[in-house]
């Protein structure tokens, strides 16, 4: 009995020091995403591909084109669905979406170490509109991007940050 006891201890004791061990690598793995993702977004040439679209009061689509926003020398390019309330009908851009492909200002990097998350905000401002764009990505290239308008509600998506394939 003493034995199935020590057994039982010893047993017990191996699976969690391999468990602690297995935590502690993916604690690193974590670390070294998380610098990736700071240096790429560091550079200012990146992509975020969208995947879902998030409107303010809450209703959400999955996207199954391709939608992104690129960052590239200094130049926001976006090609992102919009649904939601417009304040200002704008009839010049014959799309509904929100488009542009203009010079980025007020781009700030703040990094979160603690939760292994960065956030970036920028605005990109067009002959229709300003836009202001928040984007928060996590250590394994998970984002959300938020978008404020001045003449449409706020709208959100989720979706991926990666570099741009050259």
């Amino acid at each position: 009995m003493k034995v199935k006891i020590i057994l039982s201890l010893a047993f017990i004791i191996i699976l969690n020091s391999a468990y602690a061990q297995g935590k502690a690598e993916k604690k690193e793995k974590n670390k070294e995403q998380y610098k990736e993702i700071i240096e790429l977004l560091k550079s200012g040439e990146y992509n975020f591909i969208a995947n879902r679209a998030n409107s303010q009061n809450g209703k959400s689509i999955n996207l199954s084109s391709n939608y992104f926003l690129t960052i590239s020398n200094g130049i926001a390019n976006a090609d992102l669905p919009f649904f939601g309330e417009s304040y200002i009908v704008n009839t010049s851009t014959g799309s509904a979406g929100i488009k542009f492909n203009d010079s980025v200002s007020d781009y700030e990097i703040k990094e979160k170490g603690k939760i292994l998350r960065v956030q970036i905000r920028f605005q990109v401002e067009t002959f229709q509109d300003l836009y202001n764009c928040t984007l928060n990505v996590s250590n394994s290239g998970f984002a959300d991007l938020t978008i404020y308008s001045r003449s449409r509600s706020t709208i959100s998506y989720d979706g991926k940050v990666s570099a741009i394939m050259k």
